[in-house]
């Protein structure tokens, strides 16, 4: 019998294909370099690998249900209760002195593209119930020019732990 693939890896492996769709094309503004799940500070990120996202598990707590399935968190019900995923993202602009807010305004625009992206698909695809977007955070520094975003995912997902998901 081939292992079992854990049902957070192929959540997450969807998810960094799901948010690769945020290509500035449609109703997407933002153009992504890169999308992955190998954490990188801000000052380590090259500019050719700007704007990106990394994406960032952290422990899951899971409820259960009588048969023996589980969900993610430790309310069966409440979609904000589910097991967190951050999307740390960074974009550097340009500097435009008669566009002084041009960081913020980048920054706004990739927060609504992951938005509108979760929301297009909010069960990744099948393999969760739903994908909250729960909190979010922006810093800026405009010496540098860069702005870092970071996104608090809740998702909600069933599995049961003897099938394959």
């Amino acid at each position: 019998m081939p292992a079992i693939t854990p049902k957070q890896i192929t959540i997450l492996n969807t998810l960094k294909t799901q948010l690769s769709n945020i290509n500035g094309t449609g109703s997407y503004n933002t153009t992504l370099a890169q999308v992955t799940r190998f954490f990188k500070r801000v000052e380590d990120v090259t500019a050719d690998r700007l704007p990106c996202i990394i994406i960032i598990p952290e422990s899951t707590a899971f409820a259960f249900k009588m048969n023996d399935y589980k969900t993610a968190g430790n309310s069966e019900l409440d979609p904000a209760d589910g097991w967190r995923v951050l999307l740390v993202c960074y974009i550097r602009a340009e500097h435009d002195p008669l566009e002084e807010s041009r960081l913020q305004d980048d920054l706004i625009r990739l927060y609504a593209d992951i938005e509108l992206c979760i929301n297009a698909d909010p069960t990744i695809s099948g393999y969760a119930l739903q994908t909250r977007l729960i909190n979010e955070q922006m810093s800026f520094d405009y010496q540098e020019m860069t702005g870092i975003l970071v996104c608090e995912l809740s998702i909600k997902y069933d599995f049961d732990p003897g099938v394959d998901p």
